[in-house]
């Protein structure tokens, strides 16, 4: 500390007080510059005490410098000699103060002489040394919410320096702060942190992490008083937290897919400006720990920095290989050294291990509802689940490679929960079955005449139940059918004309008589087109529709046509009625048979058709009958007005019409006379 004219100080000390009652005639100057090497200095440090004459020519050369040094005690005093100043008046001596901070820590004033006359006065300081003032880590209370709780220190909670009794999950990261005080600003320092990353070969605290990766609102600095004035506590200096390849390169890691979730330390009030390799156990067995330093520039007297521990998760590490099995405290954070890089001085770290209870850490339990339904289908399977946190639900198993899941996860409440399935009509619960992966004293029981798991559930356990169901198989369609037989029949018919005379002469002016017999006989009868018609009706007992069905109809000597019988739906629990139509050649009797086909692994059922018939019989049927009775028509030599001799009725057998016609005779001709029936 440079400093002038020692008039602007008043000695407080006897001891200096005696040294001027001892140069009282000695001339005084105020132009000699006086100095030390530092300004403040630590306890047990050598502080060096130097002049010139570069403020002025007062230090005489050749003549040796006296220096006699005041703490901050009564009986605290030092004394140095000189080498005789040079021709400029350049001199150093050389003082070592207490190492007792009690009596070394405060403030010191010191006066220099030549030949007992005082030339100048200064002072430093000898500042508290650099401290750990604690190792906190976050207890939640219970409940807390964890996006907004902040740490805020209260009774047993928040930022604490005793045992963690949380409330923490599996997976998540417990927040660590520490504050280290009396730091010199601009020097360098490190600080190394030690973590339990196993516990009898179970993983505790795996990993490092950012602070509040869990609890997102923590404040590092909240709490903390007498921080220096302006201390910033929002804006901190980072370093992201390394990969750690030895954890990564562990079998049960590699096993599961461990993944290091990213993390920085943050400080506040320093700059982070390195980290150390990791110290790694030689490997996982037994009680392990796991250790890195970092380093960093003080820009303050004080700084916190912060970070996290990860709670190592069996997502990580694989069942039974994370700490729920793990009794007493197992997360053990500690600060086991630190050091002045820049003075090259271990610091005293004192008792800074800080421990998180394994009661503190629950490991929520899952339960999983699979379902497995054979065939697959859209069928919706309804589960009745309580209670809370379980709530009702329902799956589809609608995929032959993958059976679908309904997932409970992060349980924290440990008791007993049921689980019913209600069953579809259609489909049989076959089986119920369970299992439970890190199992914990936890016990499940099923009951298929209920259709009900029962699950005990502890702490930990994953626990699947898988409901079996098969389909009832579906009853075949039945087919019904009608068959009308039909056909046409054609009377054949002899018809014989006769007259009694063919020729007849008469006088001019005379008639001649013509006497007519007309004769119709049936001659029998011609059938054809023979037709048997009528609808076949297809019925779906089920409860499901039946696709893809496709209606035929056969009938023997004949070939049928069934009208849109083809990829017929047939609604559940309804029917469908199709219209057909068979042609024959001759007639008789016979079974006339409908035919419904589908695909029984498409329709789940029993076989893939059903039939129906109708007996025919075309003797017992009247035909379509043409001819039977004839009206029997002659034109009586006139063609254009032909005249109706009467009906004849095949079933009468033979019909004569009998008619006469009167003809006139022109003279000297002969005249024919042609006629049609």
């Amino acid at each position: 500390m440079k400093t002038y004219n020692f008039f602007k100080t008043i000695y407080k000390t006897l001891n200096i007080l005696v040294i001027l009652m001892m140069t009282l005639n000695a001339p005084l100057s105020v132009f000699a510059y006086t100095d030390t090497d530092k300004d403040d200095y630590q306890p047990g440090e050598l502080v060096t005490i130097f002049g010139d004459n570069s403020d002025g020519l007062f230090y005489q050369e050749g003549v040796v410098v006296d220096v006699v040094v005041t703490g901050p005690t009564p009986d605290d005093h030092y004394y140095c000699t000189s080498e005789p100043a040079s021709a400029e008046g350049s001199w150093s001596c050389t003082v070592t103060i207490s190492e007792d901070p009690l009596i070394a820590v405060g403030y010191y004033s010191y006066v220099t002489m030549q030949n007992g006359v005082v030339i100048e006065e200064g002072s430093f300081t000898d500042a508290a040394p650099p401290s750990i003032e604690q190792l906190w880590q976050c207890d939640p209370p219970t409940p807390y919410d964890r996006p907004t709780y902040d740490c805020t220190p209260g009774s047993a909670v928040g930022w604490v320096t005793g045992n963690n009794d949380g409330l923490y999950y599996e997976g998540d990261t417990v927040p660590y702060r520490t504050r280290l005080s009396n730091l010199k600003q601009g020097d360098e320092y490190s600080i190394t942190i030690e973590w339990d990353t196993t516990q009898s070969s179970k993983h505790a605290i795996d990993y490092l992490k950012t602070y509040n990766a869990t609890m997102e609102n923590a404040k590092p600095c909240v709490g903390l008083t007498k921080l220096p004035a302006g201390f910033d506590c929002f804006t901190a200096s980072t370093w992201e937290i390394p990969a750690d390849t030895f954890m990564q390169s562990d079998p049960d890691w590699i096993a599961n897919g461990g993944f290091q979730d990213p993390g920085e330390f943050s400080m506040f009030g320093g700059t982070i400006t390195s980290v150390s390799e990791y110290t790694s156990p030689a490997d996982y067995l037994g009680n392990t720990k796991t250790s890195i330093t970092v380093f960093f520039t003080a820009g303050s007297t004080d700084l916190v920095m912060a970070w996290g521990g990860h709670i190592a998760e069996r997502a990580d590490w694989g069942l039974n290989n994370s700490a729920v099995s793990i009794s007493g405290s197992p997360y053990h954070m500690r600060i086991i050294s630190w050091y002045d890089v820049t003075n090259n001085k271990s610091l005293n770290v004192g008792q800074m291990d800080r421990s998180l209870s394994a009661e503190a850490v629950v490991y929520p339990g899952k339960i999983i509802i699979v379902k497995s339904a054979s065939p697959s289908s859209e069928t919706s399977f309804p589960f009745t689940a309580a209670p809370s946190p379980l709530y009702n639900f329902s799956l589809v198993d609608d995929m032959d490679s993958t059976d679908p899941s309904w997932d409970f996860l992060d349980i924290k409440e440990f008791k007993t929960y049921t689980v019913t399935e209600n069953t579809p009509y259609g489909w049989a619960l076959d089986s119920i079955f369970c299992s439970t992966d890190s199992p914990n004293g936890g016990s499940t029981v099923v009951n298929l005449g209920t259709a009900t798991a029962t699950i005990d559930l502890k702490e930990g356990e994953y626990v699947t139940c898988t409901f079996v169901n098969t389909k009832n198989l579906n009853q075949d369609l039945t087919v019904t059918k009608t068959a009308t037989p039909a056909f046409n029949r054609l009377y054949k018919w002899q018809i014989d004309k006769s007259v009694d005379d063919t020729r007849i002469e008469i006088a001019e002016g005379g008639t001649a008589t013509f006497n007519y017999s007309v004769k119709v006989t049936p001659n029998g009868f011609v059938d054809s087109n023979w037709i048997v018609s009528g609808s076949i009706s297809v019925t779906n007992p089920n409860d499901v529709d039946f696709t893809g069905v496709t209606i035929t109809d056969a009938i023997p000597g004949g070939s049928c046509l069934v009208t849109d019988g083809t990829n017929v739906t047939v609604p559940a629990m309804g029917s469908v009625t199709k219209s057909y139509s068979c042609t024959l050649t001759s007639g008789g009797s016979g079974t006339n048979t409908a035919t419904a086909t589908w695909d029984p692994v498409v329709n789940y059922s029993v076989t893939g058709s059903a039939q129906g018939t109708a007996g025919f019989d075309f003797s017992s049927v009247t035909p379509s009958e043409t001819n039977k009775v004839i009206t029997v028509v002659d034109d009586k030599t006139n063609p254009g007005s032909p005249e109706t001799l009467g009906t004849a009725d095949w079933v009468d057998g033979e019909k004569t019409f009998n008619y006469s016609l009167d003809k006139m005779g022109v003279a000297g001709t002969c005249t024919d006379y042609t006629q049609c029936v």
